[in-house]
Parts: C-alpha cells; sequence; structure tokens
C-alpha cells in the first residue's frame, strides 16, 4: 500500500438583575447631578510566554485598577433605583474572576478585554458584574433604605486575556467610556452618570518560538497484507516514520502542541481518520496513530490556547534567546479491522504550537 501522510504545521492563535451594594452619606440637595467617574490606569507590562494566561485570565493576575465614588447621583427628596450599563462592545466571552462571573468586554487589541465589578462603597457588600446587555441594578440593595439622595460605590476594572495573538510592542489603548450609571426616582429617569477610562499605555512583551520547518510529507512506505496478518486489532506496525520539526524558542518558554485531524477536526480520539485535502483513502482495516517520547498522543482542536484537550509539551523551558527546540513525531500504521483491504492510505493533521 502506497501512502503519504502530509503533517501541516500552523500556528494558530486562536441577563439577570443583580444587585450592587451602596454606602451612602446624607447630603441636603435640592436639583439632581450627576458625577462622572474617570478610571485613570497605570502603565501595564506584560512580560511572560505568549499563552501563559488562560482564556479570561487576568493579564498581571490582579484587579487593574480599584475607586470609590462617594456619588453617581444627587437629588432630593431621592434616588429610588440606580442601574448600570456597558456602552461598549462585549466579546462573547464570559470569565469567572475571584468567584465572580463577570462578561468580557473588547478593547481595541485582539488577545485584550476587560471586565468591570462594582459594590458598597464601604467595607460590606459583594462585587456585582457589569453584564453584556441590559442594566443592572445597584440600587436599592436588599436591607437597604428604599430611596436615598446620593448613593455611591467602589469600581474596579482588569484587562483579561481573550482568543487571538498577543502583539508585541508598546501601545496605547484609547480613552472611552464603558458604562453608564443612571438614576431614577418614581421610574423618571433623573440624571445619567458615565464611567469612562483614561488612555492606558501598554507594552506587550510576549516570549514565543519561531517555527523552523515547513510543511511536510512523511512518506510512510508499502506494505502488504500480510505485514498485518500476525497483528491484533489495535496493534501498530513498528518501528513507523519520523516527522523532525525544529523550534527557534525565546528564553523561560516552554512550548506546548496540540496535534488536529484535517478530516475531522472535532476528532478527541488517538486514531487519526484516513483522507487529506489533497489525497483520498482506498484501504481497510488499517489507521495511523501519531507518538512523542513512545507515549501514544489523542487529537484536539486547533488552538494555542493554554489548557486546550489533548495538548501536551514538547520540551523543558528554554534557558536562553534563540534556543532550538527539536521535536520529533513518530507515525505508526495501526490495526483496525481483522480483514485489512489494500489501497492508498492517507492522512493529514495540523500542529498547533502554544508558548507557555
Amino acid at each position: 500500500m502506497q501512502n503519504a501522510c502530509n503533517t501541516i504545521m500552523e500556528k494558530i492563535m486562536k441577563t439577570n438583575i443583580s444587585v450592587l451594594f451602596i454606602s451612602m452619606c446624607y447630603s441636603s440637595v435640592s436639583s439632581a447631578a450627576a458625577y462622572d467617574l474617570l478610571l485613570d490606569i497605570q502603565p501595564i507590562v506584560y512580560s511572560a510566554p505568549e499563552n501563559s494566561v488562560n482564556i479570561g485570565g487576568s493579564l498581571t493576575g490582579r484587579w487593574d485598577i480599584q475607586k470609590n465614588q462617594s456619588m453617581f447621583c444627587s437629588y432630593n427628596p431621592g434616588i429610588d433605583l440606580e442601574t448600570i450599563s456597558a456602552v461598549q462592545a462585549a466579546s462573547g466571552y464570559n470569565t469567572i474572576f475571584e468567584s465572580v462571573s463577570y462578561d468580557v468586554f473588547n478593547t481595541t487589541q485582539t488577545g485584550i478585554g476587560w471586565i468591570m465589578g462594582g459594590k458598597d462603597g464601604g467595607a460590606s457588600g459583594s462585587w456585582t458584574p457589569l453584564l453584556a446587555s441590559g442594566e443592572t441594578q445597584v440600587f436599592p440593595f436588599p436591607g437597604g433604605l428604599p430611596s436615598y439622595p446620593q448613593p455611591g460605590a467602589n469600581i474596579r476594572l482588569a484587562y483579561i486575556r481573550l482568543p487571538g495573538v498577543l502583539n508585541a510592542g508598546k501601545f496605547t489603548l484609547p480613552a472611552q467610556d464603558i458604562a453608564k450609571v443612571k438614576c431614577y426616582n418614581n421610574k423618571t429617569l433623573i440624571e445619567t452618570a458615565t464611567i469612562r477610562t483614561a488612555a492606558v499605555v501598554m507594552t506587550i512583551n510576549a516570549r514565543s518560538c519561531r517555527i523552523q520547518t515547513g510543511d511536510q510529507t512523511l512518506q510512510m512506505g508499502t506494505l502488504t497484507r500480510q505485514d498485518f496478518s500476525g497483528l491484533a486489532i489495535g496493534q501498530n506496525i513498528e518501528p513507523g516514520n519520523t516527522a523532525t520539526l525544529n523550534l527557534s524558542c525565546d528564553k523561560d518558554v516552554i512550548p506546548f502542541v496540540t496535534i488536529s485531524d484535517n478530516n475531522n477536526t472535532a476528532n478527541e480520539s488517538n486514531v487519526i481518520s484516513l483522507s487529506s485535502p489533497t489525497a483520498t483513502t482506498t484501504a481497510k482495516g488499517v489507521a495511523y496513530q501519531v507518538f512523542y517520547n513512545n507515549q501514544r498522543q489523542s487529537l484536539g482542536p486547533k488552538s494555542a490556547d493554554k489548557g486546550t484537550l489533548n495538548q501536551f509539551p514538547v520540551g523543558q523551558v528554554t534557558t536562553a534567546d534563540n534556543q532550538a527546540v527539536p521535536i520529533a513525531l513518530q507515525f505508526k500504521y495501526l490495526k483496525t479491522d481483522e480483514t485489512v483491504a489494500p489501497g492508498d492510505v492517507n492522512a493529514s493533521v495540523t500542529l498547533t504550537f502554544s508558548y507557555q
């Protein structure tokens, strides 16, 4: 049987009403007034492997700013409903941060989003997330007064890792309005305050690797049915053929890889399906499997995200810049049926690298 297994490499960088506890201080006010909040975030520097932060994780591992606003609106006889709503586009992603579920919003940079939460201006209360749609009720809160002239809150924001390439370099996220605080009395909108961010300088020093080897076609050789006759179903023909790949990596990086079936991207088994974009398969009763360090590897999605299903390391942490990292993958025939029919055996996989 004649066969070619094409190993293709590519680097893919891939509601409900909530309640917010508000602290209050009384002041006699006879007219409406709104008090905007500016989040002036300090410069952010990200120096880590490109995929070391999980999707949905904080770039810095913490909240990037927290501010107390003593009041957003002021009105006598009082505010009986205060809500907050987003004015920026949501990313479609959700993340759990400090046990609270947050909707993630887009920035102007790929791979970077943000989340925002608020809570009682004092020490009590729990954090309430800014939601992607609708107005989130922030006042009144359970056990509090039914109305008050000057409700305020703590507000905090963090930048979050989203799918996509982290572009290395220094750039500025522009100043923008991110949320509106609306104050009501007897269902009438009295005033609207704005929460906005100042321009934020970010420096991305993402460490990664460069693929030194191009696409490969691995010739698996010609076999006969007799070669499979002594094998039980599920056994491989040894030793198989090796595809050697090379990376050049920055210091302090651990390269990982996910192997994906190009014929069936949902394939999460350890058997590569027989077909490829450029060649058909006519043989029966056989398949291919891939091994790394003599360990059979299962297939996964084309994603560089940390923690991708069936992702595995292909080296130790690098100790120098431009360090060469060779990778040897063994591809072996697998007997899948007692009856083996002759013909061509073709398959195609993609390798997606992740740098952690």
